[in-house]
């Protein structure tokens, strides 16, 4: 789930450049897991130590991301903090809350300017299994004995430097291990603030793979889940990688690590990306035998190389997104890891996501302000990004064209290894260099919402499209958002389909029901157990409403 992601990590912490600070300080970093009994983590100990910029004081203001708009925070907050300096303890005023430029952060001014090296000292608990909001993989979570979180989810710090030295130490337990986005164990790094806040960590019985993992290529680390369950899994992604690290032109020298935490928390996996790593949260009972998990591996590696256009958070999220679900499709398919079946699967996956979407017609530019305005409406710029794509290969085949949306993608990937940060605008040029003005004005129609039709060979040769009876997914209530076990039903829209069918305002869910299989294709209706006093009732019903112009995709007729 960058891309955005990426851009919002960054941020959470808003770390800009301050004035005063000079290049290549080091941050030496000390991170102890606390546990409430030997296998049961309940925290992260930290404590640092940041080198003097300037003999002169200075003023100093530590931040912590509260993790709005997603994860919220509730009791994973900063407790015993300790602060000193050349002079001693440093006293900290009462904490307050800033919102700036779309972030939310907690501010712990000191009370008086603080005078050469400045050591903190603090833990932050884990957060709540269940996150209040739906959000990325980066808060502090306990997970099979151990903790894992990003470093936006526990780092309580100054703004930092652009540059700087990393000294990560790890304080453990006997028998556990530790590893970060920056490798296994204690180790000095080169870093820069958006890395470090981007970062995961990990400590705990980790899991492993391969039996030696080293610092080049693909690696697995992970806690909750058993070499029996996983190595299989990290072998075909392991292989999903290489298929990508030769797709994109990536050296074998480069490292990638998969990071997963498994623990009772959501009911769905979801993950969170950033260059060269990868974090999965997955519940005990998914099988990453599934073709949707497999895709999703493969979609997050895909953000791993980076793919991306510089943009304002959520916008022009069809192409980073778009392009991750695009060719975390059609690449393995074409490497014959997917089964005809497992492919046209995905594929309607996506298509229900935009054809079922009532924010389909949403221009790119009015993306940010409805993302999380419905159940589904985050999934816009993916499906959106993925149909165009495969539209716009289609008509690159029809027209004779040398190039491909990978021949495309991989020169944006040209101009970011070369040091300029691709933009939309450099999509656009690039198509109108390469293919020509009807590329263009294709692109422009996609941006500003016009809705997508299938093409005549859009993903390929073996499947056709067709139209497809739905309407657009609706619930038929406003609360809950995320359908938990325990909340009770609100704002119930008289005359809908669940109203119909007999729920009620007040009933009580019993149990928690992941909506994402249900909105991922065109007819799957939904069934709601509840209590109604002393009457337990299940509640079958269609969530969609309306009539939907959709389409669909379907194997190929057979050829005499």
């Amino acid at each position: 789930m960058p891309s955005f992601l990426q851009r919002l990590l960054l941020l959470a912490l808003g770390l800009h450049a301050l004035a005063g600070w000079a290049a290549g300080p080091v941050l030496t970093l000390h991170l102890r897991p606390t546990y409430a009994q030997p296998g049961q983590a309940n925290g992260l100990g930290v404590s640092y130590s940041l080198s003097a910029p300037t003999a002169k004081p200075r003023l100093l203001d530590l931040r912590f991301a509260m993790l709005v708009p997603f994860l919220v925070r509730n009791a994973d907050q900063v407790t015993n903090l300790i602060v000193t300096d050349a002079r001693g303890q440093v006293p900290m005023a009462k904490p307050t809350i800033r919102e700036a430029n779309g972030e939310t952060t907690q501010h712990w001014p000191a009370s008086r300017p603080v005078l050469g090296t400045v050591h903190v000292a603090y833990r932050v608990p884990v957060a709540s299994a269940i996150a209040p909001k739906r959000g990325p993989h980066v808060d502090l979570q306990a997970a099979g004995g151990g903790v894992a979180g990003g470093g936006q989810g526990f780092l309580l710090l100054p703004a930092l430097p652009a540059a700087f030295t990393l000294r990560l130490v790890w304080q453990l337990a006997p028998g556990t291990t530790a590893v970060s986005s920056y490798g296994a164990g204690d180790l000095v790094a080169q870093t820069t603030a958006e890395e470090l806040t981007n970062a995961q960590f990990l400590a705990g019985p980790l899991y492993h793979y391969p039996a030696h993992p080293s610092n080049h290529g693909f690696s697995a680390y992970g806690l909750g889940k058993t070499a029996a369950e996983m190595d299989a899994p990290m072998a075909a992604a392991e292989h999903v990688y290489e298929l990508q690290r030769q797709a994109f032109g990536g050296s074998a020298a480069q490292s990638f690590r998969f990071f997963f935490r498994s623990y009772a928390g959501s009911p769905f996996s979801s993950g969170v990306a950033a260059p060269g790593f990868f974090m999965m949260y997955l519940p005990p009972q998914v099988k990453l035998s599934d073709v949707h998990e497999r895709a999703t591996i493969a979609h997050e590696i895909v953000h791993a190389w980076g793919l991306g256009l510089k943009a304002k958070p959520l916008l022009d999220d069809w192409y980073t997104e778009g392009i991750a679900d695009y060719f975390a499709l059609t690449l393995p398919y074409a490497a014959g890891l997917y089964s005809q079946a497992d492919y046209l699967a995905l594929l309607n996956t996506d298509a229900s996501w935009y054809y079922t979407n009532a924010q389909r017609l949403t221009p790119d530019r009015d993306v940010p302000a409805g993302k999380w305005a419905g159940r589904n409406a985050w999934t816009l710029s993916y499906a959106r990004g993925m149909l165009y794509f495969a539209n716009l290969d289609a008509k690159l085949r029809q027209a004779g064209s040398p190039h491909t949306v990978l021949s495309f993608a991989n020169e944006l990937l040209k101009m970011q290894r070369a040091g300029h940060a691709p933009t939309a605008q450099d999509w656009a040029a690039l198509l109108g260099r390469e293919a020509g003005p009807w590329a263009v004005a294709d692109w422009q129609a996609m941006v500003d919402g016009q809705l997508l039709r299938p093409e005549p060979g859009a993903f390929g040769p073996a499947v056709v499209s067709q139209p497809v009876s739905t309407g657009f997914f609706d619930l038929g209530f406003a609360e809950p958002v995320s359908l938990l076990a325990g909340k009770r039903i609100k704002g119930l829209v008289a005359g809908s389909p669940a109203a119909m069918a007999g729920l009620r305002e007040g009933d009580e869910l019993l149990e928690a029901v992941n909506l994402i299989p249900v909105y991922s294709s065109f007819q799957q209706p939904i069934t709601l157990r509840v209590r109604r006093g002393a009457e337990v009732l299940s509640i079958t019903y269609q969530p969609r409403t309306g009539q939907a112009q959709a389409w669909e995709w379907v194997a190929a007729p057979s050829r005499p």
